[in-house]
C-alpha cells in the first residue's frame, strides 16, 4: 500500500500531500471513535475534499482513501501512525 501511496504522492505538491496525510490521520481517529462506521468514513473523505477543484478531486480522493486505510490498518494493530515521505520508495 505504501508503494501505491508513494506513486500517487508525486501527482501533487508536497505540501498538499502532507495536508492529506494529516486529514487521513484525523479521519482514522474518528473512524475508531464511531466504532468502525464505514459510512462515516466515506462522508469524512467527501467532506475533506469538498473544496478541492474538480480537476484534482478524483486523484486526491483515491490517495486519501489509501492513506486512511493504511492508518486504520496500523492503528488497529496498535502501531504508531507515521507519515510517508514522498521520497520513500518501498
Amino acid at each position: 500500500m505504501t508503494t501505491v501511496i508513494n506513486k500517487l504522492s508525486h501527482l501533487m505538491p508536497k505540501l498538499r500531500f502532507e495536508e492529506l496525510q494529516n486529514t487521513a490521520r484525523q479521519i482514522c481517529y474518528r473512524y475508531f471513535e464511531v466504532d468502525g462506521d464505514f459510512s462515516q468514513l466515506y462522508e469524512d473523505v467527501d467532506d475533506a475534499l469538498a473544496t478541492t477543484p474538480d480537476e484534482h478531486k478524483e486523484q486526491e480522493k483515491m490517495l486519501l482513501h489509501f492513506l486512511v486505510y493504511r492508518n486504520i490498518q496500523r492503528y488497529g494493530k496498535g502501531e504508531e501512525l507515521t507519515d510517508i515521505s514522498p521520497e520513500e520508495d518501498q
